[in-house]
């Protein structure tokens, strides 16, 4: 992907998170991050399940995956 699709990809993403957060607000903030990039790349999703970037149990780490998607996005 060239960079303004990587962009788009992310804004896409990002909105998703925010819309699928309002249908299930008792899911954190990872576990929402995590189901949506399942649902839109489910392989990028396995390759960081039980990683130190699976936001699944760790808000924290929130950052730090969107940053590694756009550098996968933009390498691969």
């Amino acid at each position: 992907m060239d960079q303004l699709e990587v962009e788009g990809f992310l804004q896409e993403f990002l909105g998703l998170v925010g819309k699928t957060q309002k249908e299930y607000p008792h899911w954190r903030k990872g576990q929402t991050v995590f189901n949506v990039l399942l649902g839109l790349r489910p392989s990028m999703a396995e390759r960081i399940r039980g990683t130190e970037l699976d936001p699944f149990h760790r808000d924290e780490v929130v950052p730090k995956l969107l940053y590694w998607l756009k550098e996968q996005l933009t390498d691969g």
